[in-house]
């Protein structure tokens, strides 16, 4: 079995690059179907089963694109109605290979038989429970978070938050040296706050995640990790507080984190940024 005896399906939403991103794929791939603006998780995941003419179907966010390492007649491995395969894609605001903008192979069945939200982590809004993840080498596609300051700040916030809330960030105690806060997920939110402000709208993703971090330690729900109309008017209350000085700002709420939390977090001007992209290549997560 190979790509090309797949559907491929375009899902796409609020995305500003969405028709140039579809017109990049059909391109491509000119089989690609697509599905847009169907609001909640589980219809967009539903109707791109329901589009989808063979029993699995590669999935393709709004704001990803792929590379030319993308070869349509690769062999993939086997097939089964338990599992979704995923290749990480490359963030091109921080450099981060990562699940977020990922190719998903989909098992069409599975969607369709799923009947509510239930299934859905509420950490992630985006996962389905009980179904297998089996994440394939190769890097294949990059996503985009950054097509408008607002969909930077949206990128930024919910990853960051998805972060603290699967590391269980909490304040440090008095005594302590460091954040209870362990494993990966440490890096990942110091480059999501601190990496990205040399690209066009980076430093809104930047904002959104500090942000995000000040949420989750006063207490804010997780649930928002899915509600777009509240992450749009966060965005647009955030950027009245950071548009005149939002490096500054931005600095300054990380040394407010960094005091009740010691997470070290740090945030990098547009050549430090760079610098720190080439330094330290695609960082695999």
């Amino acid at each position: 079995m190979t790509f090309r005896e797949l559907d491929i399906v375009f899902l796409s939403f609020r995305e500003p690059q969405k028709e140039q991103f579809w017109t990049d794929l059909k391109s491509l791939v000119p089989w690609a179907r697509r599905v847009d603006g169907v609001r909640g998780f589980l219809a967009a995941f539903r109707r791109c089963a329901e589009v989808a003419r063979t029993e699995h179907f590669l999935m393709i966010d709004g704001d990803t694109r792929l590379l030319d390492s993308f070869d349509p007649d690769m062999k993939l491995p086997a097939l089964d109605q338990e599992s979704v395969l995923t290749w990480a894609s490359r963030n091109a605001i921080n450099g981060l290979v990562y699940g977020n903008g990922c190719l998903k192979l989909w098992p069409k069945r599975r969607l369709l038989e799923m009947t509510s939200n239930d299934g859905f982590r509420r950490a992630s809004g985006y996962f389905i429970d009980d179904i297998r993840y089996a994440r394939q080498p190769g890097l294949f596609s990059e996503t985009s978070p950054n097509g408008s300051p607002e969909q930077a700040f949206t990128y930024g916030f919910r990853e960051a938050l998805r972060f603290c809330v699967e590391g269980n960030l909490r304040p440090k105690p008095a005594h302590a040296d460091a954040c209870q806060f362990l494993g990966s997920k440490h890096r990942m939110l110091q480059i999501i706050c601190g990496v990205g402000s040399d690209v066009v709208n980076g430093i809104w993703a930047n904002i959104g995640a500090v942000e995000a971090v000040r949420y989750h330690l006063d207490g804010g729900a997780q649930s928002v990790i899915g509600d777009y109309d509240w992450l749009s008017a966060a965005g647009h209350r955030t950027s009245r507080t950071y548009d005149s000085r939002p490096g500054q700002l931005c600095r300054r709420a990380i040394e407010e984190i960094n005091l009740v939390t010691g997470l070290g977090l740090f945030w990098l001007e547009p050549a430090e940024s760079l610098a720190f992209k080439r330094k330290e290549g695609s960082s695999d997560a």
